[in-house]
């Protein structure tokens, strides 16, 4: 059964799955150290979604925006109207 989920999750995600790398691992660290100073809570999967965000430049859809304030990154809230 793993071994079919894990077939299923290859091909139907294919290049829609991104990693937590090298780049990501150095932005996450800037984000920590940034909220850190800032005496800000820290979530550290959501510093991690976020590093690995700045590393594509890409933007986060999430009600929780108060944990990716400080990040840098496009926050998407899709529960706010806009005006």
């Amino acid at each position: 059964m793993a071994d079919h989920f894990t077939g299923f999750v290859a091909q139907g995600f294919e290049g829609r799955i991104l990693s937590f790398d090298e780049q990501a691992a150095h932005f996450f660290a800037e984000i920590a150290a940034r909220r850190n100073k800032k005496e800000l809570s820290e979530n550290v999967v959501d510093m991690m979604i976020a590093g690995i965000a700045k590393s594509v430049n890409a933007s986060i859809a999430t009600r929780n925006t108060k944990d990716f304030v400080t990040s840098g990154v496009k926050l998407i809230d899709p529960w706010q109207t806009s005006s």
